[in-house]
């Protein structure tokens, strides 16, 4: 009923309301639904496509803070409840590209908290492929290179993801080093900088491999 009224509100007064009004009321909808379902994956995907649908008809500047904060709050608030299920929503990416980089690398770190705090080893060709497009910005400078971060988000970023290079894990260990070398290759295009912070997780994970080799576990074919 919430989402009734919400979608008639903005059908009415979409064009005439600031869009980061509208963003505000998505916001408090998401809010609601969380806390009222919290592991609603359709409930929450809905006002994803609502929001996104806001956005096609009302374009935003990505230098409107108010609108780009209101945004990582909207993408955020199911990371509490969903974790790492918010990578099967289809408008989720989506949304992700209507921000500036630093802000998508606001989320993206978000992501990668919600993964350690988990706890749940990434043991899927998808899931792991899913998760690189989504964390991005940590992983890579944008394009231009504009977008600079101080020292200390950037050694919080590159220090969430060495912990959760730790949680790539399958027991077939063919699948495994697959996974493993899906974000060796992303790292090595991430400069010296990342490396530093990524590649002795790489390497200590190599090890626990090689371990599971040495003892026949995991080695069946794939």
């Amino acid at each position: 009923m919430f989402k009734k009224y919400t979608d008639k509100i903005i059908q009415e007064q979409g064009k005439t309301i600031d869009v980061s009004r509208l963003l505000e009321l998505e916001v408090a909808f998401m809010n609601f639904t969380i806390k009222t379902y919290p592991n609603n994956l359709g409930y929450v995907n809905m006002i994803l496509e609502s929001c996104n649908s806001i956005l096609k008809s009302t374009p935003i500047n990505n230098n409107d803070r108010n609108c780009m904060k209101l945004l990582v709050k909207l993408l955020t608030i199911p990371l509490e409840s969903l974790s790492i299920q918010v990578l099967n929503m289809n408008h989720y990416p989506t949304l992700m590209q209507y921000m500036k980089f630093q802000n998508k690398r606001t989320v993206a770190l978000k992501i990668v908290k919600s993964v350690i705090t988990d706890n749940q080893f990434l043991g899927s060709t998808k899931l792991v492929e899913q998760l690189i497009e989504f964390i991005m910005p940590l992983l890579q400078d944008e394009s231009d290179g504009s977008a600079k971060e101080d020292q200390y988000e950037f050694e919080e970023g590159q220090n969430a993801v060495s912990k959760m290079i730790h949680l790539i894990y399958n027991e077939n260990v063919h699948l495994w080093y697959t996974l493993l070398q899906k974000f060796i290759k992303i790292f090595l295009k991430g400069g010296q900088q990342r490396m530093k912070y990524q590649l002795p997780a790489i390497v200590f994970t190599l090890f626990k491999l090689s371990a599971h080799l040495e003892n026949g576990v995991g080695t069946e074919a794939p």
